[in-house]
This record gives C-alpha cells, structure tokens and sequence, in this order.
C-alpha cells in the first residue's frame, strides 16, 4: 500500500518520522463524497526506513505491507465480532465479555507491535524536495 507523506524530521541514519494524512475508505474519493470525513481525518506520525535520503519537509511516497495492514485490519474489526457471538452462544452476557476479551487482544497486539517496530515503512521516492529548496 503506498501513500503520500511529509517527512517531519531525521530520527538517526536511516530512519526518519514521516506525518501521514489518513486515506478515505470511500470508493469515489474524497471530493466527491458528501460526508465531509476528510475535515476529520487527522494525520498520523509513523517511523520511516528512509533509503532514498529524504530531508524534512520533502513530499514523498511511503510504501507499506499490504498484507500486515489488512492482517491488523481484520484483528481491530473481526476478532471482537467474532469473541461476541461466541460468547453469546453461551450466554447473553458472554457477548460482552467476548468483545472486552476482543479489544484486551488488540491493545495488546499494538503494545507488541510498538516494541517491535510497528508495520514496517518505507520511503521508496521523493515527490518534492520542499526541504531543500526552503533553505535557500
């Protein structure tokens, strides 16, 4: 999956904090859709391999693992589904619990996931080099 970002700053060699603003789930685009989400949308700072040296302020394309993102996709919204119908299958308060038990498994899914890294991403182009060109 490949999205558009600015990079914030240069953590160490190799890494930098790249600011991403949140894609619409809408089929037709943000503009054509009227319910104004894109006002909502609030952008995200994710840790960036950067290998093509990339400055703060440069525009640039970041790439991530389709198959992570649909993987973490499916845990938020499947799994506490999942856990509340098994739970009401044995009694009607098992729901609850299945979806307390559900979103217990996803905070502590993202707390692993930021030990190690998180989902891996990666700067694979610069756009434009806004950083270069405002110091001159």
């Amino acid at each position: 999956m490949t999205q558009t970002a600015i990079v914030v700053k240069s953590v160490v060699p190799g890494l930098c904090m790249v600011r991403v603003c949140r894609q619409s789930a809408c089929a037709r685009g943000c503009s054509g859709c009227p319910a104004e989400c894109v006002s909502r949308h609030e952008p995200v700072e994710a840790l960036a391999r950067n290998p093509v040296k990339a400055k703060p302020g440069d525009r640039v394309t970041i790439e991530s693992k389709t198959g992570s993102t649909l993987a973490l996709a499916a845990l938020l919204y499947l799994v506490p589904i999942a856990l509340f119908f098994i739970g009401w299958i044995f009694h009607p308060l098992g729901g609850g619990f299945g979806v307390l038990l559900g979103l217990g498994l996803c905070m502590f899914v993202n707390r692993r996931l930021q030990e190690s890294g998180g989902v891996q991403v990666c700067i694979i182009s610069i756009l434009s080099d806004e950083g270069t060109n405002s110091a001159q």
